[in-house]
């Protein structure tokens, strides 16, 4: 349970960053299985994967990376309305959920949600489901890291040319 006292805070927001390090590092592992962390998370690497990302179904542990897009999801989300308020007075780069709305992450969400072979696996049809999760999860809201990942989604050109192709199609499963 994490409730913000002065003396167990600094403990919390250590393990919240933990687990969002965890998050990023698996996410970018399970799209690009040759990746090896430099274990500073940073928004480059997250960059790189997402550019050179090939999702290949024969290859890839599709239920992996389905279940790790849900979890970063559902931690934004976790964050964003249970945590946010406790811990307010965190300077964005100790904020837990930032590495998680780099523009590199956006990227890489737009990307998964974009790939035609994912889109058309009946297998694991949650992956742009949960990329589309975790786009809304990183761009909505008003704290200064979500409206900093919003600013770099709307002034991006990759963002909105994804998100723009992804909704063109309008053939997308409704679950």
């Amino acid at each position: 349970q994490f409730v913000n006292t002065n003396d167990d805070s600094s403990e919390q927001l250590s393990t919240l960053n933990s687990a969002a390090g965890r998050l990023h590092t698996s996410l970018l592992a399970a799209v690009s299985p040759g990746y090896v962390g430099n274990g500073d998370d940073s928004n480059e690497e997250a960059d790189e994967v997402a550019n050179e990302i090939e999702i290949d179904v024969n290859n890839q542990n599709l239920s992996f990376l389905s279940e790790i897009l849900r979890a970063t999801g559902l931690f934004m989300r976790w964050y964003g309305q249970c945590l946010q308020s406790s811990f307010e007075n965190v300077s964005t780069s100790k904020n837990p959920t930032a590495k998680l709305k780099s523009k590199g992450m956006l990227l890489l969400y737009c990307k998964l949600l974009d790939d035609a072979t994912l889109q058309s696996n009946n297998e694991f049809p949650d992956i742009p489901r949960f990329a589309s999760v975790c786009i809304f999860r990183a761009t909505y809201g008003n704290d200064v890291v979500t409206a900093s990942a919003r600013k770099l989604f709307v002034h991006s050109i990759d963002g909105c040319t994804y998100l723009m192709r992804t909704l063109l199609k309008g053939d997308q499963p409704v679950p």
